[in-house]
């Protein structure tokens, strides 16, 4: 065999080698849910601490965002259109998605935590602090 055959035969080899990989991967990413059922059954910390402090606690509020009520409703004014997102299924309200990346901007700690306190998904949480 000389040189020129043995390239073939490892090009086909790894088109083989990649065609199995992206089978096996598209096979393993299949989703059983769009939303994890413990994830919806009860509200998260947005809909709990976050609208009480806001309404009623402005000394908790300011420790929970690092910032006053007031700056918070600017900044959202400023940011609302950018955040707003459209989908089929519901999406996250943009209060909710900068409550979100102030939370985690304030407080730091990780991605799974912060996704876990409001009932999002780790991967949704990861998007909307990365986009916000």
């Amino acid at each position: 065999m000389d040189n020129n055959s043995i390239r073939i035969i490892c090009a086909a080899y790894y088109v083989l080698l990649l065609g199995v990989c992206y089978l096996w991967r598209k096979e393993r990413t299949n989703r059983r849910y769009w939303r994890h059922p413990s994830l919806v059954l009860e509200e998260g910390e947005y809909n709990t601490l976050f609208t009480y402090y806001k309404e009623n606690c402005h000394d908790r509020f300011f420790r929970y965002c690092r910032m006053e009520v007031w700056q918070f409703d600017e900044l959202l004014n400023l940011l609302r259109r950018r955040l707003s997102k459209r989908s089929r299924r519901q999406p996250v309200p943009p209060e909710e998605r900068l409550a979100m990346t102030l939370r985690f901007l304030a407080h730091g700690g990780d991605l799974v935590t912060l996704a876990e306190s409001y009932r999002r998904g780790q991967s949704t949480a990861q998007k909307i602090v990365k986009e916000t």
